[in-house]
């Protein structure tokens, strides 16, 4: 049966019409009165065509429930209700949780005309009144009976096809599908034991060990002189091609990969003990070694004090040890500083045995080294990754503000769900505050506006306390527990934000060079005519005045002097009325004021006899204007411009000097 799956969210969910539907009916009663059930989440496989990731659902949120819980398991009404209301759920499941009921499941057990295959009808035959039922992809078949299991021993291969027995933190979906029905489930502790046993072997009785904290985390990028002879002597083993190829795997997330781990495991602790190495030396060392190979995220897990690999390593060496019975007192294999002289020529089998220890120790060498550059690859790639995604999101429309709350809640965020082994982490102010360098209110109204934008795959929850204590508490729940995958799907959400409304107008910026500046130019109109009286634009015809210039030569008043004419720009508003009539009074000939002596005061010198000088008609120097008002005729050439203003008015004294209008500086 193939499955078709549709978008929802951050994840791609079946199509549950491509899945056996529910029969309730069928289903014993013994689980369905038991509230330990949950909607099923159905969700391919990355990387594994045709294979299906099954996990408890919450029907609040549709996304993954804590299934460590209790508190969180559902009563099997409610599981049905979720499951025929919400189409994103494709079916339900049972919760084991160590109550003496045990699961069996069976892949791939139906042959091409529809009747199940020998080895799993042998399987379904030594469990006789056990409830079978077709598993939800109407492949395999699924069992429950009642007994209890070794402590270790959970998975095998039969004839190519998946075997697995559990009866304790375990989701299986219930289809109710079943082959006979049947009203109990029935007590077969005799014959569980006995399918044990003969699909792994003896070997569940043996895998139970005390952890050792070592305190690793993450790969090893170094390996010491010791673990490199161990590793020196796993490849050139009998297993060392498989080894190798363990060792050296591209794709650390493939089908069976927890069976190579094991098996890995047990060669390095067996090449170990036969070395010598014994008590928390051997497990220090058996787990840098693992840690420098094919390294998996999930061996940083927490389990208890230690890690998950910390824990598996245990179990290996108690599997080793049981099956080895007395471990050898000396090492098999002296160091070069410890053995015995050579002789002075080789025999054959003494040649044959050393370039066969030389080979291994160059292929433990050359795999440690592989693995450094595969482990340093992989996090530049994650920093390139990284550094692009903080880069887009820098250049969306997101705030500032935002983009920093945003990297800081992807670490903090990330960091606490892998350490409490939850995709809804409960975070703090003060830790939001600290993470992203602010202070705890303003870093949690961002965190609050990041997570409430359409499509983050971070959600605020703020809900009340399911513990018995009174209040609220607030929880981040993530769609994925990766930082970089966290911050590349914020930069989709980022750049499909519409552009933020301007309170106020912008700067107007040319479309082709948006960083060049801008020049402004001004130009001064008249409101009745329009005639424009000052501009500073390149090409415009700003208003002009004709400027007289005096040519020098004796003094006169009777013979006119014919002058020429320039043309000056000025600038600012046209006349004020004063000015205006000083203008008509010249044209009439009146006389014009003579100067206030306070500004400049003017001493007459007297006659040689005496008596005061006769006073002479005052002659002042006017320059004409564009209206046309007539000149006078000057003694002197004057200035053309006044040298403390602007002014073009100025004034000729009785004494032949020149008088500014508008600031009252006399000048020669």
């Amino acid at each position: 049966m193939t499955a078709q799956h549709f978008q929802a969210g951050p994840k791609i969910l079946a199509d549950r019409r491509a899945f056996l539907s529910v029969i309730p009916d069928a289903i014993p009663r013994e689980l369905v009165d038991d509230r330990a059930w949950y909607p099923a989440l159905v969700t391919p496989k990355p990387g594994k065509p045709g294979t299906w990731d099954k996990a408890p659902g919450n029907p609040a949120t549709g996304k993954t429930a804590t299934w460590s819980d209790p508190a969180t398991r559902l009563t099997f009404g409610d599981a049905y209700m979720a499951y025929q209301s919400d189409p994103r759920f494709t079916g339900i499941g049972y919760m084991l949780h160590a109550t003496g009921i045990v699961g069996i499941d069976l892949d791939d057990c139906f042959a091409e005309d529809g009747t199940i295959k020998p080895w799993a009808q042998q399987i379904i035959d030594g469990l006789p009144g056990a409830y079978w039922e077709r598993s939800i992809s109407g492949t395999g078949l699924r069992g429950f009976c009642r007994a209890s299991l070794p402590p270790t021993g959970r998975k095998c291969k039969v004839q190519g096809s998946s075997v697995e027995i559990y009866a304790d933190v375990r989701f299986l979906v219930v289809t109710g599908h079943a082959l006979v029905p049947v009203d109990a489930l029935p007590e077969l502790q005799a014959e569980i034991t006995t399918l044990h046993g003969r699909l792994f072997d003896g070997r569940g009785a043996a895998a139970i060990g005390s952890a050792i904290v070592t305190g690793m985390t993450g790969p090893a990028a170094d390996v010491s002189p010791e673990a490199l002879a161990i590793l020196g002597d796993v490849m050139g083993g009998r297993w060392g091609a498989q080894m190798g190829e363990i060792w050296g795997r591209a794709d650390i997330e493939a089908r069976d990969v927890n069976e190579q781990d094991w098996a890995l495991e047990k060669e390095v602790t067996y090449w170990a003990i036969r070395r010598g190495h014994s008590g928390d030396d051997l497990a220090r060392i058996v787990e840098q070694l693992m840690r420098a190979g094919p390294y998996r995220r999930k061996w940083d897990e927490r389990r208890g004090q230690a890690t998950w690999l910390a824990q598996d390593v245990a179990n290996a060496i108690a599997t080793v040890k049981k099956r080895l019975g007395t471990p050898p007192s000396a090492p098999i294999a002296p160091d070069d500083g410890d053995a015995a002289p050579a002789p002075t020529e080789e025999t054959p089998e003494q040649t044959i045995a050393r370039l066969t220890r030389e080979l291994g120790q160059a292929k433990a060498t050359i795999a440690v080294q592989a693995t450094i550059i595969r482990s340093q690859r992989a996090k530049i790639e994650t920093y390139n990754r990284r550094t692009y995604a903080e880069w887009r999101l820098r250049r969306s429309k997101m705030k500032s503000t935002q983009v920093d709350a945003t990297v800081g809640l992807a670490n903090l965020a990330s960091k606490r769900a892998e350490y409490h082994q939850t995709d809804s982490p409960i975070i703090t102010g003060q830790q939001l505050g600290d993470e992203m360098g602010m202070h705890e209110s303003s870093a949690r109204s961002n965190a609050e506006a990041v997570c409430s934008l359409p499509g983050s795959p971070i959600k605020r929850v703020t809900d009340y306390r399911k513990d018995g204590k009174r209040g609220k508490i607030t929880t981040y729940e993530l769609a994925v527990r990766d930082p970089v995958e966290i911050l590349e799907r914020m930069v989709i959400v980022a750049e499909a934000l519409e552009e933020p409304k301007a309170t106020r107008p912008r700067p107007i910026h040319c479309p082709k060079h948006p960083r060049a500046r801008v020049n402004v130019f001004a130009q001064h109109e008249c409101s009745r005519c329009g005639a424009v009286l000052a501009s500073d634009f390149p090409n415009a015809k700003p208003l002009c005045v004709e400027v007289t210039r005096i040519e020098d030569g004796p003094p006169s008043v009777d013979v006119p002097v014919v002058t020429p004419v320039q043309h000056a720009r000025i600038a600012g508003t046209p006349d004020s009325d004063e000015l205006r009539a000083r203008r008509g009074r010249e044209a009439v000939g009146i006389a014009i004021r003579a100067p206030d002596t306070w500004k400049q005061p003017e001493i007459s010198e007297p006659a040689p006899n005496g008596h005061a000088a006769p006073e002479e008609p005052p002659v002042h120097g006017v320059i004409t204007s564009a209206w046309g008002s007539p000149a006078p005729l000057p003694r002197e050439s004057p200035p053309t411009r006044c040298r403390l203003c602007p002014s073009l008015e100025l004034y000729q004294l009785a004494d032949g000097r020149w008088r500014c209008d508008g600031c009252g500086e006399v000048a020669s």
